[in-house]
């Protein structure tokens, strides 16, 4: 009896655990966002995603454009963070930003997808 109790509760925390992992929405620093979905002036970049990798290396967006990230999962489950500009995407939610500082910002995944998740990074050049 005791056994099937903790088993039960621990299988509920680890679901609450999973539930809550990317549902904090924060506005990305460095950036001004965009209406979302309905925009269709300025850049667009699809970002791919399989188990342990990203479809390119780098990627390049012109600063101060507005621009929609969108991520398209091919295999496995995936999300992308960007760093330094506190901006999170999922496959069925692109954002669209205005990056205005130039540089170069790292790609990562942020749902953990296996022993190959540590080294799905890319980077963001913003010119």
């Amino acid at each position: 009896m005791n056994k099937k109790f903790l088993f039960f509760t621990t299988v509920i925390a680890m679901l609450l655990i999973l539930a809550a992992c990317g549902s904090k929405t924060q506005e990305p620093a460095n950036t001004s966002a965009g209406a979302g979905a309905g925009d269709t002036a300025g850049q667009s970049v699809v970002i791919s995603a399989k188990n342990y990798a990203f479809d390119q290396k780098e990627y390049r967006i012109k600063k101060g454009e507005p621009v929609t990230i969108s991520l398209k999962n091919n295999s496995g489950t995936h999300g992308i963070e960007i760093s330094n500009l506190n901006l999170q995407v999922t496959q069925n939610k692109p954002q669209t930003v205005t990056i205005n500082d130039a540089g170069t910002y790292e790609i990562h995944c942020n749902i953990p997808c296996g022993s190959g998740h540590g080294n799905m990074k890319a980077t963001l050049v913003v010119e």
